[in-house]
């Protein structure tokens, strides 16, 4: 799918970005997806250094991520506004690990807006399975040099 837009969206997050692609947009959701690099530092053991674990954190950034995404695909990104940026989770729950080499895959609902505030449902899954779920609420803050760095 053609996302030209993602790259403008998601400027912010450098080398920390988690979103390779979208895979299905519609006005109010977005499902977005990234496949876990086997030499990322971010990864724990089983405590026996037997098995390669993603945090439930790395998931949950995803989720922000695509809920960012979101976000600009409905309203991009006015100068004068700045980035949305995380400014509370709530129901977060976090059901299972990621492994190497596994696609996460997260749809992303918008909920609505209440004066600043966004508000996005996110539910992620890997190979079907729901790994994660979190009710976002963004707020945007202005970045010094967005959207024309010196």
């Amino acid at each position: 799918m053609a996302t030209g837009w993602l790259d403008e969206a998601l400027a912010t997050c450098g080398r920390y970005r988690l979103v390779d692609s979208v895979e299905r947009e519609e006005p109010d959701r977005l499902v977005v997806s990234w496949t876990a690099k086997p030499d990322l530092s971010v990864y724990r053991t089983d405590g026996a250094d037997r098995v390669l674990l993603l945090p439930g954190t790395v998931a949950l950034e995803h989720a922000v991520q695509g809920g960012e995404a979101l976000i600009w695909r409905r309203r991009g990104r006015p100068a004068e506004d700045g980035v949305p940026v995380l400014a509370r989770m709530r129901s977060v729950k976090c059901r299972d690990m990621i492994r190497p080499g596994q696609t996460l895959v997260t749809e992303v609902a918008w909920q609505g807006q209440t004066g600043p505030a966004f508000e996005v449902r996110a539910v992620s899954r890997v190979d079907g399975r729901k790994v994660l779920e979190a009710d976002l609420v963004f707020t945007a803050a202005p970045v010094p040099g967005y959207p024309n760095p010196p």
